[in-house]
């Protein structure tokens, strides 16, 4: 049972500040990934239902000595304190393709007589699934992945207006709402220029298991803002990848590259990088055959996880983008051309083959 939140039922039927009604827990599926330092409810407000993410101090306690614990409780208030600001940049521009908080705040929960904790919280509108969920239970179609995919380019450029990077965008954090509409969710471990970075000099931001192959092997960009940018850019295209492979880039990349060779290691990024270049070559071929569609449409998603998942991030940019100094917009947008021909594509395809 996952029960990690000290808390947990003791937190059930109290009604936040904003009227939102916490009525369930949610525990943690055992093949989820992420919410590392979260736990998870259900909420309700006037018949609607909403998701509470809910920062959990056991979980930043984990193999801490209780002598830190002021240290600790300051750490989760930065973290809840910068996560909220991003939300409300996002709120404040309608970025209607990101799932942002609708309400934030805090609730003291007494655990045992004398003894009282702060719960830190952030609310979202109740999503029907992720992109994994939906790939679990077979509920999809290539209109689907098509739509999905501009929908996340589309809100890739919109939270760049406003100074942010993602840094884990993965199926999990990418969430479907009716409508067939879909959403980037979970800034956690996003990145902003615009304000002290509670996590900048850690060596991940996001999920390590996705992340791109100069961040594995600890050699990253040094400004801070072109690295978050070619972390987006590799997470998108690994993205794509995983739509119509079933599997991470990652997993394709690291699986078929010498153990030897692999980050954590004793062989550095610029040692390991033409043998995965090589590999990458093999693996984008390998993804074209598999591919069922239309020469014109199995070429340019091929075009698409060429350069954006390149293990050498100064490569990673569009074909047509030859510019010196690197400027992310003009490659988020030709992303969103790409997947707005490619959506309407897909949907002209779907209404032939209906009306034969």
């Amino acid at each position: 049972m996952d029960d990690g939140l000290i808390f947990q039922q003791s937190i059930i039927g109290k009604t936040e500040e904003n009227g939102w009604t916490i009525i369930e827990y949610i525990a943690k599926k055992d093949n989820a990934t992420g919410g590392a330092y979260s736990k998870c409810y259900k909420v309700e407000k006037n018949g609607e239902l909403g998701f509470m993410k809910v920062y959990d101090l056991q979980s930043y306690l984990k193999d801490k000595p209780a002598s830190q614990m002021a240290e600790i409780q300051k750490r989760m208030l930065r973290h809840f304190t910068y996560e909220q600001d991003l939300h409300r940049i996002c709120s404040d521009g309608y970025f209607d393709k990101v799932c942002y908080a609708i309400a934030a705040g805090a609730l003291e929960i007494n655990i045992i007589p004398g003894v009282d904790l702060v719960a830190y919280y952030l609310i979202f509108a109740q999503a029907d699934g992720d992109m994994n969920r939906k790939f679990d239970s077979l509920e999809i179609s290539h209109d689907w992945k098509f739509r999905m995919l501009h929908n996340t380019a589309v809100a890739m450029k919109q939270l760049y207006t406003g100074n942010i990077y993602h840094q884990d965008i993965k199926p999990s954090n990418i969430l479907c709402f009716p409508n067939n509409e879909f959403k980037v969710g979970d800034l956690g471990r996003s990145y902003t220029s615009t304000q002290e970075c509670p996590f900048s000099s850690e060596p991940y931001w996001g999920d390590k298991r996705y992340m791109a192959p100069e961040i594995s092997y600890q050699a990253p960009p040094v400004d801070l803002n072109y690295r978050a940018q070619m972390t987006d850019l590799y997470l998108f295209g690994s993205l794509i990848y995983h739509s119509f492979s079933g599997m991470c880039y990652n997993a394709s990349l690291y699986g078929a590259l010498n153990k030897a060779m692999h980050p954590g290691g004793s062989v550095t990024y610029t040692q390991a990088l033409p043998v995965m270049q090589e590999l990458h070559f093999d693996l984008t071929n390998q993804f074209k055959e598999i591919l069922p569609f239309s020469q014109d449409v199995n070429e340019r998603l091929t075009a698409c996880v060429f350069y954006l998942c390149n293990p050498d991030y100064n490569l990673r940019r569009h074909p047509t983008y030859q510019n010196k100094e690197y400027h992310h917009l003009p490659n988020l947008e030709r992303l969103i051309t790409t997947f707005d021909y490619l959506e309407d594509k897909m949907k002209h395809k779907t209404l032939t083959e209906k009306c034969r």
